[in-house]
């Protein structure tokens, strides 16, 4: 019995000594963070938004951005709502680095909703979640139509879920529950 025992302790360390030695890139793979930030950036590319031109609404929101881009002055049209602020503070630092383009602002956008998912993500492990919740409640969040199409154009939508999970996620952490 004991020998048997010390058998099956060996093959453990063995099994456990293989799966230590996996390489990086399937280490990370398991990861969700590393898996939705692959995931947005195919969506990006399958969606492909480059190119000057608006989708929706941003094309007022973009004016705003090349006001306060080009002007350094920041201007509420009629038009946009006043969440528009933080979405243009957020997108002048891009516009600086790679100059005033539609597709640098719908980049600025994609970023964001990749920061929502990793707020998200903390939230849920605060909250002793699976990997496969986190997964699932991510890819709902990413794949529902209405967010999906927010994502990839430089609207006011996925910023202001960002910064709420965001705020959520900060306010977990400071709460002593």
């Amino acid at each position: 019995n004991l020998f048997l025992s010390l058998k099956s302790i060996s093959k453990e360390k063995n099994l456990l000594r293989i799966l230590n030695t996996q390489s990086l890139p399937i280490k990370l793979l398991k990861e969700p963070e590393v898996l939705i930030l692959l995931l947005i950036t195919l969506c990006y590319f399958v969606v492909n938004p480059i190119g000057q031109y608006a989708i929706d609404d941003d094309w007022i929101f973009v004016k705003s951005l090349r006001h306060l881009h080009q002007e350094g002055e920041l201007k509420i049209l009629a038009w946009n709502p006043m969440s528009l602020v933080s979405l243009l503070l957020w997108g002048l630092p891009f516009a600086k680095l790679f100059g005033f383009t539609f597709t640098i602002s719908k980049i600025s956008v994609v970023i964001l909703l990749y920061v929502e998912c990793l707020a998200l993500i903390a939230i849920l492990r605060k909250m002793m979640a699976s990997t496969e919740l986190i997964l699932l409640v991510c890819l709902t969040l990413i794949f529902n139509p209405l967010h999906f199409f927010h994502s990839f154009l430089y609207g006011t939508d996925v910023p202001a879920l960002s910064w709420g999970w965001l705020a959520v996620f900060f306010y977990l952490s400071g709460s002593k529950a």
